[in-house]
């Protein structure tokens, strides 16, 4: 049987090269998103488990590295951010006047 994940991506393919206007219900949306979501993540616990216990260890620390980066680069972007001239602020709103004149009756 074809994988669901390959599946949906054809289907999505086909789709879109017949310029289908295809419509779902949000409900149907959603289910299917569910779906698709749980089995990708079905399938990478499926190939995390079938790894070796070092493997494991070497992604664990591959990941601790990329979330380390990325918080090293957030926090230097945050004080150049800082650091930098502060933006001016935008100029005042104009309202629109109405075509009909005031009264000025009193």
């Amino acid at each position: 049987m074809i994988d669901v994940v390959v599946m949906f991506f054809l289907f999505g393919l086909a789709a879109g090269l017949l310029r289908s206007e295809l419509k779902l219900p949000a409900s149907l949306y959603d289910t299917l998103s569910l779906f698709l979501l749980l089995a990708i993540g079905l399938k990478a616990a499926r190939a995390w488990r079938s790894r070796r216990w070092p493997a494991r260890a070497a992604v664990a620390r591959g990941d601790r590295a990329r979330v380390l980066q990325t918080l090293i680069a957030f926090a230097i972007l945050r004080a150049l951010r800082a650091s930098a001239a502060p933006t001016p602020p935008p100029p005042p709103r104009t309202t629109a006047r109405s075509a009909w004149p005031r009264s000025r009756s009193g």
